[in-house]
């Protein structure tokens, strides 16, 4: 078993990585729309 430190680590590790994973998707949504904003000449 982990102990409880360790524990917490991996759980923020992980956390982390899916942050990053959900950002990367985001931000390609958002300069999708800005890109379509733009030749809709917003």
């Amino acid at each position: 078993m982990l102990s409880g430190q360790e524990n917490e680590l991996y759980l923020t590790l992980a956390k982390r990585v899916l942050q990053i994973d959900k950002l990367d998707s985001f931000a390609v949504k958002v300069s999708h729309k800005a890109s379509e904003g733009s030749q809709l000449g917003m």
